[in-house]
């Protein structure tokens, strides 16, 4: 029992070195935030990449460790990311420590638009209550992201990590 409870206390500090704010990595990336802030909406000038790497690779690893039936939270979250991705692609031309890593989130950018399942179902408005869950919309959409999908981008984040350590 001794050595589980090491072994997890060793496993949780290194994901924490790991996600941990790396001024070196971060400042000139928060700069280039600071200096682009009419091309950025979703990130703020004390925005962490390495934070963010980090938590993106690690909502790919959930993903991927779903049976399929749950993962709905975790493709909701990646998604979010996809538009943080956006931005940070946004101002890449800008930032030469983004420069450097922009072919890999080009890369990125193309496994959640490839692999982005969509579709919108119409809702029938039968009846007139008040207590119709979906009274105010009468669209549902659904988007998928297979867990192949989450393992690519996951692999892309760390290299992306490893290239602006």
């Amino acid at each position: 029992m001794k050595k589980i409870t090491l072994t997890l206390l060793a496993l949780c500090l290194v994901c924490s070195t790991w996600a941990q704010t790396n001024p070196t990595m971060d400042r000139p990336i928060q700069q280039c935030i600071t200096n682009n802030t009419d091309k950025v909406d979703l990130l703020h000038p004390n925005f962490s990449m390495g934070t963010w790497l980090y938590k993106l690779s690690e909502v790919c690893e959930r993903l991927k460790d779903t049976d399929g039936k749950k993962g709905g939270q975790y493709v909701v979250s990646l998604l979010e990311k996809e538009k943080e991705l956006d931005e940070l692609l946004a101002i890449a031309d800008d930032c030469p420590n983004l420069k450097k890593v922009k072919p890999d989130l080009e890369e990125m950018k193309k496994v959640f638009a490839e692999r982005q399942k969509v579709e919108n179902f119409k809702i029938k408005e039968e009846k007139k209550t008040t207590d119709n869950v979906f009274e105010e919309g009468k669209d549902i959409t659904t988007m998928s992201l297979p867990r192949s999908a989450a393992g690519k981008i996951k692999k892309i984040a760390d290299k992306v990590h490893k290239n602006l350590k």
